[in-house]
């Protein structure tokens, strides 16, 4: 199944199974789990329908607010929304959350809740709010167990601290996400974290740099079947192609980026799209540019990206 391990693949069906029994309380750890691993790889819809049958369960089993599953199951549902686009469903999620978490003294959860606010900041390039939300976010994640979290929180503060020229700090905090991914000998985390060193090259001039840096994330982002982040990586790859004139190059790597997005069903395919109108423009292609534009403007659903 499309980036789905075999083990997240067992767990939805022993979920689903459990469901079926009515064994509510058995059910929520493994359709948890397995709506996580669903959208971490790259099939969003899938692991929102999960988390519906969770909180399913927990509906049956009479779960108040201050059941900390709730919060889990927030959680995923705000970070699945925040992968596919959906802007508004995010923050909402992510605002319910915070106050969930900081009212039951789910430090971890309410440092999740920070995270995604912050990342959505940053997508809308609010560099300054960004720093400030995951800053927090780093605070209430360090001291706890949730590893995965924290070094999430570290690449997005680097890329922050990119936007307002903090590059020495920012290159810190991007090295520390990388070596703790390194230390987990997990791919997929070790990728992101070179994208944002690759990020911080770019920023300062050193496309060719970030370039190199990028392709090797696109290698653990394939190597891990995360085919979302591999389509980020194109994108890069395009950019830095594009700055340097290159614009056959960089139509053929944000046409790339385009269809994985269409092949997993992301909202982020218009982004592509768009990315490829903008190289035909530069290459004075006007009407094959406004087409692609006309094309896909009639599918940007209010409130995504």
């Amino acid at each position: 199944e499309l980036g789905m391990g075999r083990r997240g693949a067992r767990l939805e069906r022993v979920g689903r199974h459990l469901t079926e029994a009515r064994r509510w309380a058995d059910a929520i750890p493994p359709l948890l789990e397995s709506a996580q691993d669903r959208s971490r790889g790259d099939d969003c819809a899938a692991g929102l329908r999960l988390l519906d049958l969770a909180d399913r369960a927990l509906d049956k089993l009479g779960a108040p607010p201050s059941d900390r599953r709730r919060g889990e199951a927030l959680a995923e549902r705000a970070d699945a929304c925040l992968t596919i686009g959906a802007a508004d469903r995010a923050i909402e999620s992510a605002n319910l959350l915070s106050r969930t978490a900081r009212e039951h003294g789910w430090r971890d959860l309410e440092g999740r809740a920070l995270l995604i606010l912050g990342q959505i900041h940053l997508r809308e390039y609010r560099a300054m709010d960004a720093r400030m939300m995951l800053t927090a976010a780093l605070e209430r994640l360090e001291h706890t167990t949730s590893v995965v979290p924290t070094e999430r929180a570290l690449r997005l503060l680097a890329r922050a601290l990119s936007h307002e020229g903090a590059y020495d700090t920012a290159a810190v905090h991007a090295d520390r996400a990388l070596k703790s991914a390194q230390r987990a000998g997990d791919a997929s985390r070790t990728g992101e974290a070179l994208q944002v060193l690759a990020a911080l090259q770019r920023n300062q001039g050193h496309s060719e740099r970030a370039e190199e840096l990028t392709r090797q994330a696109a290698d653990h982002f394939a190597r891990s079947g995360h085919h979302l982040l591999l389509a980020d990586a194109f994108v890069t790859i395009g950019e830095a192609r594009r700055e340097r004139g290159d614009f056959d190059a960089a139509h053929h790597w944000f046409g790339k980026a385009r269809d994985l997005w269409l092949r997993v069903g992301s909202e982020h395919a218009v982004m592509g799209a768009l990315c490829v109108a903008g190289v035909e423009m530069e290459r004075k292609q006007a009407a094959a540019g406004l087409a692609i534009v006309d094309a896909v403007e009639p599918t940007v659903r209010p409130g995504s990206y």
